[in-house]
């Protein structure tokens, strides 16, 4: 029942825990599991030779980045860039909004970047993610427990 706590004391004053953790544990220190975290990872078009590179980044951070893009009314460009006629400024500043806020290049002549669509995916996969988020945040460990009424 202790031995959580007696290898965080151990930690804190340096001596060497048993039994020993490699590069690839969590660090005995985390209070959170990876899903816990809440960390939103994504590919920004990148490569490191043939393997892709997957940022991670707060998902707060993204989300105000989106929210607080100057220019954009998220209440409206929405709706005009999949009205019929499609808006072309709306649909740009949503783009420019995404490319932003996850820190993504238009695609170069060398494939390094992320198309036009592939960035509009990228917003759709996070506003789906941020949302599983606020629903799991309902139901947060941090939240208020019921109190019995006293009858």
């Amino acid at each position: 029942m202790f031995k959580p706590i007696v290898n965080v004391v151990r930690a804190l004053i340096g001596k060497p825990m048993a039994p020993a953790i490699s590069a690839a544990d969590d660090h005995p220190l985390d209070c959170w599991t990876p899903a816990e975290r809440g960390i939103y990872s994504y590919w920004n078009g990148n490569r490191d030779g043939a393997q892709h590179v997957i940022v991670s980044a707060d998902p707060l951070v993204i989300y105000r980045l989106l929210v607080d893009y100057p220019e954009i009314n998220w209440d409206v460009d929405p709706k005009l860039v999949n009205s019929i006629k499609g808006d072309t400024e709306a649909y740009n500043r949503i783009l420019n909004a995404v490319r932003v806020a996850f820190n993504v290049r238009p695609i170069d002549a060398g494939g390094c970047g992320l198309s036009e669509s592939q960035c509009y995916d990228l917003l759709n996969h996070f506003l789906a993610y941020f949302d599983t988020l606020k629903k799991k945040a309902e139901y947060s460990p941090t939240s208020p427990m019921p109190t019995a009424q006293a009858s």
